[in-house]
């Protein structure tokens, strides 16, 4: 998927830890997730340095200086790093290529931020200095943007701090913004220099109050945009996602559920500064859908200026049930007029122009664009995914609280269990 549909929704996060085991499955679509890890009571004891064992070369009987870990020269007041063999309870992941990729794992205190160079069965720990929670039952919530395989950028609720690396987490740098997002936050870049960052900062009253931020350097800086006190309007309902085609064009969607009819999705064309919401046509096919129906917009999409697309969500009621109602709306140019679906429902995944995935427990596939679905596999678990290509992706399986890394190599025709292993992470050699 192109990084200008890559977003992290921090505030919906899958949190569990726990026991490794080592689970023997090949086939996951009618078979309960063998967990990798459980969700018990969190505890906050610290996570010891990890020390290399002293290597003796038999032939010459030198004994070789233990290489330094990150660990081992993380500062004191940084989050402890995993030490090998921990068990891995992943929230998210994002693979570059068949061996490349990251991941979001849960910690006792925060998100660790993981990579792998061997398609998943291993790990390194290489998450940022973040400084422990200054206050108990504080847990520090990332989100991230995945570039490629060497360039990141993390940020945390409850931090000040934007975080960077351009050498795949042998060194990081960081940046200040304002305010302490305790709700958690949004971070998208569409290439090396152009990222916002949105700090969902409190919740009342049908409002999620959001301060907003740009870069144009690499995260070198950060440009405050809006904040609760500006003029432009955004603070009103839960922020759904963020897209740019460029660094001046881009979508904001909301969840306006039970609070206003009908549904919008918010234009920006000076790179954030200003917003327009425009409200949405009903489907073609459902023109009274807005009439009792509650409403919000999802996974936002667009791939130029004027080429876009997102999911409709409606919830009703009949009979004292609970239904919903999904479309997707495709637009070619700029909004002026759409084009809309049924949508099975779930997650939406765009792989190019014409094969998308819609990610639930049933996943379906289109490939023409959205327009028609096809129900591959019915699964029993829920997952986060990353497609590599139509073929190739991983997923963090999730069944109440276990949770296990799988993958497909057929389309999701099948899935293989992974069982992912924390390895020492070498430091940055010196001067990095």
């Amino acid at each position: 998927m192109s990084p200008k549909a890559v977003f992290s929704r921090s505030l919906i996060l899958f949190v569990f830890i726990g026991s490794a085991c080592t689970p023997s499955l090949t086939d996951l679509s009618s078979a309960t997730v063998t967990p990798v890890a459980k969700k018990p009571t969190v505890e906050h004891s610290p996570i010891l340095p990890s020390t290399a064992s002293t290597k003796i070369a038999l032939a010459t009987l030198v004994v070789e200086t233990p290489t330094p870990t990150m660990s081992a020269l993380q500062p004191d007041n940084a989050i402890p790093l995993f030490n090998p063999g921990h068990s891995v309870a992943f929230t998210e992941i994002h693979m570059v290529d068949a061996g490349q990729g990251w991941a979001i794992a849960h910690g006792d205190l925060a998100d660790h931020i993981l990579r792998t160079e061997d398609g998943g069965n291993s790990w390194q720990d290489i998450m940022p200095p973040e400084a422990v929670p200054t206050q108990e039952k504080i847990y520090k919530q990332a989100s991230a943007a995945f570039m490629n395989a060497k360039t990141a950028f993390v940020a945390y609720s409850d931090s000040t701090m934007v975080w960077r690396t351009k050498d795949g987490g042998l060194s990081w740098q960081s940046s200040p913004t304002e305010f302490e997002a305790g709700m958690g936050t949004m971070i998208l870049f569409i290439d090396k220099d152009h990222g916002w960052l949105m700090k969902f900062l409190d919740a009342g009253m049908s409002h999620v109050y959001t301060a907003l931020f740009s870069t144009s350097d690499g995260g070198d800086h950060w440009l405050k945009l809006l904040d609760p006190y500006s003029d432009v309007d955004i603070q009103s309902f839960d922020k759904t996602g963020l897209s740019f085609a460029d660094s001046q064009t881009g979508w904001l969607s909301r969840d306006a559920w039970g609070v206003m009819d009908g549904a919008f999705i918010d234009w920006t064309y000076d790179g954030g500064v200003t917003w327009e919401s425009q409200q949405l046509p009903p489907p073609i096919n459902d023109l009274d859908l807005f009439k009792d129906k509650r409403c919000g917009v999802y996974f936002p999409s667009l791939s130029s200026p004027t080429v876009g697309n997102f999911v409709l969500q409606c919830v009703g009621y009949e009979a004292g049930k609970e239904f919903f109602y999904n479309y997707i709306y495709l637009t070619s140019d700029g909004g002026k007029t759409w084009e809309t679906y049924p949508y099975p429902g779930g997650d939406l995944h765009f792989i190019d122009k014409n094969v998308a995935w819609a990610i639930s427990q049933e996943l379906n596939q289109s490939l023409d664009g959205g327009r028609t679905w096809t129900k591959i596999k019915t699964v029993k678990w829920d997952g986060q995914f990353s497609f590599v290509n139509t073929s190739l992706a991983w997923a963090v399986a999730v069944s109440g609280d276990e949770i296990a890394l799988v993958k497909t190599t057929n389309g999701c025709h099948t899935f293989d269990q992974l069982n992912p292993q924390i390895i020492a992470s070498e430091a940055p050699s010196s001067g990095s």
